[in-house]
């Protein structure tokens, strides 16, 4: 996969963490061979830069446009409270060799739809739909709150 990573810069391409929120690409560091190039993101809160392989995006995931991610909220609505819903990490990463917002909705229907959490689970339920929030606000170019109810609703929705 090629990416043009100037455009990245010059767009200031907003990015999320599950681990460090929100924050936007601002540089590459870019190594003599050119394969193991690393993005510079800016993370808002904690005013911290960190680098990521341009690679492998499985620590960040790159904004998704609007109709990406009203599919995807339809699509949480529709898989959760259901018994035949399953996620398969493994077979995701598979098809799958970057973070997307499609990940981060299977693992809140996933865990959702557990009767029971552990104090890990229910802190991944937490930071996954903190960061849906998050790229909701951002796409939708909303508030924070009305995002939380965005996202509340398409998760109260059931099929």
């Amino acid at each position: 996969m090629i990416i043009d990573l100037q455009k990245h810069i010059k767009k200031k391409t907003k990015v999320y963490s599950i681990e460090d929120g929100a924050g936007e690409i601002t540089g590459v560091l870019q190594l003599y061979d050119g394969i193991d190039d690393y993005f510079e993101v800016h993370f808002f809160n904690s005013d911290v830069k960190k680098y990521f392989p341009v690679r492998s995006n499985d620590k960040i995931r790159i904004s998704s446009n609007q109709s990406v991610l009203s599919k995807a909220l339809i699509d949480l609505g529709q898989k959760l409270n259901r018994k035949d819903f399953k996620f398969e990490l493994n077979f995701y990463r598979l098809l799958h060799s970057k973070l997307d917002v499609l990940f981060i909705v299977n693992v809140i229907a996933s865990l959702s739809n557990q009767n029971s959490f552990s104090d890990e689970s229910r802190l991944m339920l937490s930071r996954c739909i903190s960061s849906l929030v998050l790229e909701v606000s951002h796409v939708y170019g909303t508030s924070i709150d009305n995002a939380k109810g965005i996202v509340g609703d398409h998760m109260r929705y059931v099929s």
